[in-house]
């Protein structure tokens, strides 16, 4: 599916929570497109974007920078 940004929380509620309560194993897999008029700050991408998916354990399949 391609959901809105704004409308993940809306996943978790109603699509991941429901399924995990009846027992379902789940595995989520995020693809995020990102583009900028300006650019993506470099500090951005590592700083924040890859060291929060650091703490959290995911892992990256793919990376594509510029």
């Amino acid at each position: 599916v391609r959901v809105p940004w704004d409308k993940l929380s809306d996943i978790v509620r109603g699509v991941l929570l429901p399924l995990q309560g009846d027992g379902a194993a789940l595995r989520v897999e995020l693809r995020v497109e990102a583009e900028s008029a300006e650019g993506l700050k470099p500090t951005t991408l590592e700083q924040k974007v890859m060291e929060t998916l650091r703490q959290i354990g995911a892992e990256v399949l793919e990376e594509h920078k510029g």
